[in-house]
């Protein structure tokens, strides 16, 4: 039991609790009364209700002071409010009732928390009530008298809401938080409350919603307050929160009478200061774990402090259950409070008895069938062997998974003198998401879960991405490049033949793959440069680093990042804000060039000029993060996203070697993939000896089709196109624990699909309240259940006249721009054409802009034009306005069956499915527009070329 002024526990802010959970679903939510889970006391700050989910919230630490009546020590959010005049019960309902008549937006749903006082001590009610019961100083009889008080302020809130109109569609439910400390109130059953057996357990559990429940009804099955937050998300039709280990069940089957009812474990209640310091409930039986260790613990001068407040009060020092008595009375006196105060501090649990409780056990066991004992008077643990030896073992197995997730909390030195300021050492951390619709202001992020308990179970997830690859350069797929790894990769797990970026560039893609989001909705219009651009990966977006850094994973990032990070004065977050525990990496592409790179970063520190390739410099860091990791145990994310083979090419002689001379640009494209292959291969090895191979799921794809057209398989267009050329990439899926390898898979998928196949893989559930673009592509891996994608995937370029592609079944719709951008062709062409002749290329080549871009040639003069080349096709915020004001001009409709290059357009012949693809087009269009961020655009921006 807390007492916050002797105790640094709490409620971790890392759990989740309903109100949390409906906020986060447009609830508006208030707690009244009582709560006695942790709250500030002096210097030692604790989480308060409203960090636990309510939007405000009028109570108390513990109990009403001095009594029910006119208690002083309310507080509104957390603000003293001083006297009060009135009962407890019938205050919390007024400021319930109030709160409903000045909610901002009566229409929005609430959740209310009333914990009433009533009947703890110390009892008050009125004497016209308790004269009903008898004797005004009887003691039974004022009890009896609160618990009439608070039935009529229930009441007065009831009237509330049928004036209201909202009463049929209310939920309310009614409990107790324990049995009565008064044994004649619990029905003569074993035990009160602080006790284990059904006396302190056993309460009443009414469940009322005209609209959602058919009344009138009893239901016998063995239930609990543990169940109310499953229960309340099974009747609302909210997801339950995602990685937290929940020990209730959903009670909803048995209120609506619909679907079948199912405990996945036991009932369980500990009680590490006590005797009886487990009971676990198992249909009609019940199993009693009594302590097998000794806390130190006063009980001569407990006793003696006891005997002598009952003389003080009057109460027979013989009287059943003393303790209950003389805490619960209504008599006080100065000495009687000096004792009452030492009582409960010896009374109290001890945060230094943690180590103790979570190294001892068991000592023996007692069980009991309370459908023929209720009362639970005959232990039947001997005459029923295999009945106990089967939940001994299951509240073993419970109790050693609740202790190790348990925290250990640093003992208050000198509770009782002087409340200290030391802070609690928490266990667990409180991830949480951002989901507005703008940039700013920022809100905090709504929390969907606590780490979960399993994580030795979960796989580990590498995450590989190649920068400008063709969907035709590895070996597996048919391409040129050597790459033994990935194609064994490929040939023990699944490959994916029709698979897809993100994007046709790259910012947009990675955004995509981050998020399972089209690139829009999270801030990225275009390519980023960050020195000209104020866009940026929004924070609300939540990334699969986020997703599973909650479920208990270390994150890391390595390599090229673009999506996002400061610049100068210009503050952008960075890997660490989107869930990465430690980043190593760039904002761009490596410089001067994938050899000997200068412009890594170390969560947010440069590094400084580096030797060796960029590729190997990437696995080095992934390898000796692995190496150093604080919990060798706890699995991990790798997110490795290398530079290669994007420009500017770079790779050692003997592997260009094996495809051509050393100054041939193909055969220097064709060893950067070569020795990425190679590095990959090391981290592969390095997983292999630590064993962890086996349950790691490494998925490599790129960001986009390549930049040079013979790498793309013959398909139309490349990089920057919204043809298959610029979008087809490899897919290809490696996790030997999870999945059948061996396998070739031809449905149509893509990196929008990874968070959402991550966390079915891993057991995960999606971050609630956000719309995903991508589908759940588990089914197919896992060969079990249906895969079903709910919309189809669709790219949008919006300074692109391709401004959008829809990919539905075998059919591609292209949307073309119904809107002009200002651009500059002229000059773009002139400057090509210039950086052409510097870099002896032919000016007549097909594709000549990504030829000249992607060169290894290099002068002053090149780069001069070059910078004024890049900035003059850089997407411009300037522009936003006119994409979101603009639209579709004409489309164009392939079957990808019959035409896999794309050369036919078959709307005129397909007019049918011209126009429902259309519709379906325009409505996601729509809806990404709406979603999409206004930046505002940046004045004299420079032409310097980009590092």
């Amino acid at each position: 039991m807390l007492q916050d002024h002797m105790h640094n526990m709490h409620l971790l802010e890392r759990e989740v609790t309903i109100p949390e959970l409906l906020q986060q679903s447009g609830y508006g939510t208030a707690h009244f009364g009582k709560w006695h889970i942790g709250m500030t006391s002096g210097k030692r700050k604790k989480p308060s209700p409203t960090e636990h989910g309510f939007d405000y919230w009028f109570g108390l630490s513990n109990g009403a002071h001095p009594s029910h009546k006119n208690p002083v020590n309310f507080l509104r959010n957390g603000k003293p409010v001083g006297p009060l005049k009135g009962y407890s019960c019938q205050l919390i309902v007024d400021d319930a009732i109030r709160w409903l008549d000045q909610k901002e937006s009566p229409d929005q749903p609430f959740f209310l928390n009333l914990w009433f006082n009533e009947p703890h001590a110390k009892l008050a009610a009125s004497d016209e009530i308790v004269s009903l019961y008898g004797d005004l100083k009887d003691e039974s009889a004022i009890y009896s008298a609160t618990v009439d008080n608070t039935d009529r302020a229930i009441g007065r809130l009831v009237a509330k809401l049928k004036a209201m109109g909202k009463l049929d569609s209310t939920l309310i439910i009614y409990s107790s938080d324990h049995g009565s400390y008064r044994t004649d109130r619990n029905g003569g059953l074993n035990g009160n409350k602080g006790s284990n057996f059904e006396g302190g357990l056993r309460s009443p559990g009414i469940f009322f919603w005209p609209r959602g429940i058919r009344g009138g009804r009893i239901e016998d099955t063995a239930c609990g307050s543990v169940d109310l937050l499953p229960t309340i998300c099974g009747l609302i039709g909210i997801d339950e929160p995602a990685s937290v280990h929940l020990d209730g069940a959903d009670l909803s089957p048995l209120l609506t009478e619909k679907g079948a009812f199912r405990r996945d474990q036991p009932l369980l209640w500990l009680a590490p200061s006590s005797g009886h310091l487990a009971t676990l409930r198992d249909g009609s039986y019940t199993l009693m774990g009594y302590r097998g260790y000794q806390l130190p613990f006063d009980h001569v001068r407990f006793n003696e402090v006891l005997r002598k407040m009952a003389e003080l009060a009057g109460i027979d020092p013989s009287s059943p259950n003393l303790i209950q008595a003389v805490s619960n009375t209504t008599f006080s006196s100065p000495e009687f409070q000096r004792l009452n105060v030492e009582r409960v501090r010896l009374q109290t649990f001890q945060e230094a008895w943690i180590p103790a409780i979570k190294a001892g056990g068991f000592g023996r066991f007692a069980l009991y069938d309370l459908s023929t004992d209720p009362l639970q008077q005959n232990d039947i643990s001997k005459q029923r062997p295999k009945v106990t030896e089967r939940l001994k073992k299951k509240l073993l197995e419970l109790y050693e998974d609740v202790m190790a997730y348990a925290p250990v909390w640093e003992p208050v030195a000198d509770a009782y003198a002087t409340p200290t300021a030391a802070s609690p050492a928490r266990s667990g951390t409180r991830q949480e998401f951002r989901r507005p619709r703008n940039d700013s202001p920022p809100s905090p992020k709504v929390l969907t879960s606590s780490a979960t308990r399993s994580s030795r179970k979960l796989p580990n997830v590498v995450v590989l991405l190649a920068d400008d690859l063709g969907s035709k350069d590895l070996g597996c797929n048919g391409g040129p490049v050597k790459t033994p790894v990935l194609d064994s990769l490929a040939a023990r797990g699944v490959r994916f033949t029709d698979f897809h970026a993100g994007a046709a560039v790259c910012s947009p893609s990675r955004a995509t793959l981050l998020t399972g989001r089209q690139n829009l909705r999270t801030g990225i219009y275009g390519v980023l440069q960050d020195q000209w651009h104020n866009m940026h990966l929004l924070e609300r977006e939540v990334t699969i680093a986020e997703v599973l850094q909650k479920a208990g994973y270390g994150t890391a990032h390595f390599g090229k990042w673009h999506i996002g990070m400061t610049s100068g004065k210009r503050r952008k977050p960075s890997p660490t804000q989107h869930g990465f525990d430690y980043w190593f990496g760039l904002s761009n592409g490596a410089s001067p060039s994938h050899k000997n790179p200068v412009n890594f970063r170390r969560n947010g520190k440069p590094v400084g000029p580096l030797k060796g390739y960029s590729c190997q410099l990437v696995v080095d860091d992934a390898i000796d993060w692995l190496e150093t990791k604080a919990n060798p145990d706890q699995p991990f994310f790798m997110n490795i996203w290398f530079n290669e083979p994007h420009s500017k090419l770079a790779a050692p002689d003997e592997i260009v070697s094996l495809y051509g001379d050393l100054k041939d640009e193909s055969a220097i494209y064709s060893a950067t993939v070569d020795n990425t292959d190679r590095a990959i291969g090391r981290l592969v090895a390095k997983l292999k000896a630590m064993g962890k191979l086996d349950n790691t799921l490494i998925i490599y794809s790129s960001d986009h089709g390549s930049y040079r057209t013979d790498r793309n398989g013959g398909l139309n267009g490349n990089k920057g196109s919204n043809f298959e050329g610029g979008l087809r990439s490899p897919g290809i899926f490696f996790w030997p624990r999870g999945f059948r390898g061996g396998r070739v898979e031809n449905t149509p998928s893509g990196s929008v699909d990874l968070l959402p196949t991550i966390c079915g893989l891993a057991g995960i559930e999606k971050p609630k309240g956000v719309h995903l673009d991508g589908a759940d592509l588990s089914p197919l891996l896992i060969e079990k259940g249906t895969f079903n994608r709910s919309q189809p995937m669709f790219w949008l370029s919006p300074s692109s006249g391709h401004l959008a592609t829809l990919r539905e079944g075998n059919y591609t719709l292209m949307g073309y721009s119904g809107y002009k951008l200002p651009s500059d062709q002229a000059r773009k062409n002139d400057l090509t054409r210039q950086m052409a002749r510097l870099a002896g290329i032919d000016p007549s080549t097909p594709n000549l802009g990504a030829h000249v871009v992607n060169t290894t040639f290099s002068s002053p003069e090149y780069n001069r034009l070059k910078g004024e080349f890049v900035r003059l096709r850089t997407f411009q915020e300037a522009w936003i306005p006119t994409i979101k004001a603009g639209g579709f001009s004409r489309f164009a409709l392939y079957d990808s069956n019959a035409d896999p290059l794309q050369q036919n357009d078959i709307s005129k012949q397909r007019p049918k499915v011209t126009e429902r693809l259309k519709k379906k087009l325009q409505e996601l269009y729509e809806d990404v527009m709406a979603d999409a961020p206004d930046w505002e655009p940046l004045a004299n921006v420079s032409t310097t070329p980009p590092s």
